[in-house]
């Protein structure tokens, strides 16, 4: 079980056609955030060499099958002098299990301002997520072991290193908000900037709606009966090398219907806002 990102490299087969390869993770379906990062190096590749992504508004609509691979439809829809547009649907058996909208745009100046963090604890001393696990594995029995002990093992092309201590065998009630540093373990600084935003877009997928189940006091271990990510925009405010360490900060301003809201603010470690974004899940209890 192991998710790398050399699987954002989608094949063109035909025209605005690609394929992409999955994995299995060991999770009931295929992880969205790896669909969501194959579609946006795919459409990058039927797009101008002097634009790149600047937001991402998607919709997943069927579980993914990890076995089988995808096939990525592009719709060319708006070629304009400064902004492109596609839009995307993925396929696998025949059916769209996923579709998103991009938009694309030329390099431009301009005014410019972000909402800097409030001060976290840097990442040196912090134990990361793996560490966690194992600890919690070897507190517990049966199902719930097996399961702790096959996230702790499946390989993740980077580190997460959370900055406040949980326990995911004891969850407590707290307020709705999450923060984790976080580092791409391949240096992938060298590669395109649409790799990197599409290796970005892949990892975003991971712990944002974990935030929505904090003031419950429940986790993916416990008082969840059901969960998925039914939707995910993403807005790519500048670029970045993607080689240290950076900050990912999460919030939930509202669950109800069996859905929550969650968003996220990703900084590299200078403290300049790379990516924003929003997702909402289905979460059944």
């Amino acid at each position: 079980m192991e998710l790398n990102f050399e699987l954002l490299k989608t094949e063109a087969i035909d025209n605005h056609i690609y394929r992409g390869q999955t994995v299995d993770i060991g999770a009931p379906q295929l992880y969205g955030g790896l669909v969501m990062g194959q579609a946006v190096y795919a459409a990058s590749q039927t797009i101008p060499r002097d634009r790149t992504i600047h937001s991402m508004h998607c919709y997943f609509i069927l579980p993914g099958d990890p076995y089988a691979p995808i096939i990525y439809q592009i719709d060319p829809i708006r070629e304009g002098n400064s902004f492109s547009t596609r839009r995307i649907v993925a396929l696998q058996h025949g059916k769209a299990i996923f579709n998103m909208s991009a938009s694309f745009q030329i390099k431009e100046s301009g005014i410019s301002h972000q909402l800097d963090h409030k001060p976290v604890k840097g990442p040196e001393g912090l134990l990361n997520l793996k560490q966690i696990n194992s600890e919690a594995a070897e507190r517990s029995e049966g199902v719930l072991r097996d399961r702790l002990k096959s996230w702790a093992q499946t390989k993740w092309p980077i580190e997460i290193r959370p900055i406040d201590a949980f326990d995911p065998l004891n969850p407590v009630k707290a307020p709705p908000k999450l923060g984790v540093w976080f580092k791409i373990l391949d240096d992938i600084s060298l590669q395109s900037l649409a790799f990197r935003q599409a290796s970005l877009a892949c990892l975003s997928d991971y712990m944002l709606l974990s935030t929505a189940l904090i003031p419950h006091g429940i986790s993916w271990l416990r008082g969840v009966r059901q969960a998925a990510s039914l939707d995910h925009s993403m807005w790519f405010h500048e670029p970045f090398q993607g080689s240290s360490w950076m900050l990912y900060l999460m919030d939930s301003p509202k669950t109800g219907n069996s859905r929550g809201l969650t968003r996220g603010s990703i900084y590299d470690q200078s403290g300049k806002l790379i990516t924003s974004l929003a997702q909402e899940g289905l979460i059944r209890t």
